[in-house]
């Protein structure tokens, strides 16, 4: 999974993509394995009101980062994250999954980040889902999916396996 990292200090990642982004502390990969919840997080909550703490799901796949990349660009691979029918377009391009979920693609990198809003139905405010993927060495690869901005009735267990499921397929297609 997500290594530890001493406080303050990013993870290291041989892939020079991430060299341009904002490294991941120890805290922010504590928050995303569940261990913690950030401030802001918990002001939101708060300040909302109606607001609950992301669901966080993580597995490693035992293949290389280029590898899971390609089966998340295939119609199985999208349709593992969205649902049958569901396909990611570039940033600002709107989804519709056969069972009503829809949403729009937020961040597209390659490699890296795939962010895009996530609304349950017509009637649902819209939620972000966040998948972050990472090398972990050279045959493996740690996936990271964050669901937040719920609302308090959110069924995180539902969610929970419902992500799951999505990532455990995500896993088996790489192979």
């Amino acid at each position: 999974m997500i290594p530890s990292q001493p406080e303050g200090r990013g993870l290291v990642s041989s892939y020079t993509g991430f060299q341009n982004r904002e490294p991941m502390g120890q805290d922010t990969a504590q928050r995303r394995v569940g261990k913690e919840v950030t401030m802001s997080e918990q002001s939101e909550v708060a300040e909302e009101g109606k607001l609950t703490a992301p669901v966080v799901v993580t597995r490693q796949v035992p293949h290389a980062i280029k590898d899971v990349w390609k089966v998340l660009l295939t119609d199985a691979g999208t349709e593992a994250l969205l649902g049958a029918g569901g396909r990611l377009g570039t940033k600002g391009q709107g989804w519709q999954a056969e069972d009503g979920t829809h949403g729009v693609t937020r961040s597209f990198h390659a490699m890296e980040q795939i962010r895009f809003s996530w609304h349950k139905d017509a009637e649902a405010e819209p939620t972000l889902v966040e998948l972050d993927i990472q090398p972990a060495g050279d045959e493996a690869t740690d996936l990271v999916l964050t669901h937040s901005r719920l609302p308090g009735d959110a069924d995180r267990e539902a969610l929970t396996a419902h992500w799951t499921k999505a990532l455990d397929r995500i896993a088996e297609d790489a192979l």
